[in-house]
């Protein structure tokens, strides 16, 4: 089956690296963004869950979600 030439049937992010390339930059732009956003709320949930993250308040969504962000800011 090929990938679908345009989004008339619905299926929009089925070829995402075209997508991406057809993409206007504001639209592109809030891609790589929410993309970043939801990466550091998942690795937030993550270490919300394990509870053990040197010099942070135990039970703080906020604290573990700066952490997230701190540590992908260096990775990346």
């Amino acid at each position: 089956m090929s990938p679908p030439e345009d989004s008339a049937d619905g299926r929009y992010f089925f070829d995402v690296y075209h997508q991406l390339l057809t993409s206007s930059w504001p639209f592109l732009l809030l891609q790589i963004g929410a993309a970043f956003f939801l990466m550091n709320v998942l690795f937030a949930v993550g270490y919300y869950l394990d509870g053990r993250i040197e010099n942070a308040r135990t039970g703080s969504f906020a604290n573990v979600f700066f952490f997230s962000i701190e540590t992908m800011a260096i990775i990346s």
